[in-house]
């Protein structure tokens, strides 16, 4: 894995917030946290600016990574369930999948994409050799809409995810992961089929990834399904080359 090139220690940032109560307040705008490293003592510090973002960009590896998901999510937004995993499959992946939210199985369940939605997306998935044992699940979002104030903190959350997976192909699932993820301001018609180069927000790469309908909204409207049998062959092809 990549190292952060921080002088901070993840481990110690998150130890040192615990023992004075404050695990979410980074999560309380307009609320700043200061620190600079003393030796083994973390000081605050008016010239040290130190956020949420940059806790994420300290994270090497995923037991970091549930570590900042329990701490500063789970408690913030999720407390109703606190058992659910922010993804499913295998964080080795070639594929990489994107939803919006969790729905209300998932959450139940503990894991995204499930249910009938879930079940649908298997068996796309399954149509070009691919699985729950080599593609890895995440959502964007864990609240209702992301246009709020934690919009930032869901997307470099998303962002480290990328960044430690490192897939070769990333499926955005409706029109709100692609116009977070990308920038593009279009509906889900527009953008579908499409493909994006995705800067990275903490290494010096780009991901390639397609737009394409939710399985959701395919449940709703099967006529949909031809637009992404043609996507799915795409991912296919590219990943072969």
């Amino acid at each position: 894995m990549r190292k952060s090139s921080s002088n901070h220690d993840y481990t110690t940032i998150l130890k040192w917030l615990s023992d004075m109560g404050e695990e979410q307040s980074l999560l309380q705008e307009p609320k700043k946290h200061n620190f600079v490293k003393n030796d083994t003592k973390l000081e605050r510090r008016e010239e040290a600016s130190f956020n949420s973002e940059e806790i994420i960009s300290l994270v090497n590896d995923f037991k970091d990574l549930e570590n900042f998901f329990s701490k500063y999510i789970t408690l913030a937004f999720l407390k109703d369930y606190p058992e659910y995993n922010f993804y499913d499959g295998n964080i080795s992946s070639d594929l990489m999948v994107i939803g919006d939210r969790p729905s209300n199985i998932d959450l139940k369940v503990g894991k995204p994409f499930q249910g009938e939605v879930g079940k649908l997306l298997d068996a796309m998935l399954k149509a070009i050799k691919f699985d729950r044992n080599n593609t890895y699940f995440s959502n964007l979002n864990y609240i209702d809409s992301i246009k709020n104030e934690y919009n930032d903190l869901f997307l470099a959350f998303i962002h480290k995810q990328i960044q430690l997976v490192s897939p070769k192909i990333i499926i955005m699932f409706g029109a709100e992961v692609t116009k977070t993820m990308t920038g593009e301001d279009n509906g889900i018609f527009a953008s579908r089929g499409k493909w994006f180069n995705l800067k990275s927000r903490f290494i010096n790469t780009s991901f390639l990834a397609i737009s394409m309908f939710h399985p959701r909204q395919l449940i709703v409207k099967p006529e949909n399904k031809k637009e992404s049998w043609i996507d799915l062959k795409e991912i296919r092809q590219k990943y072969t080359f």
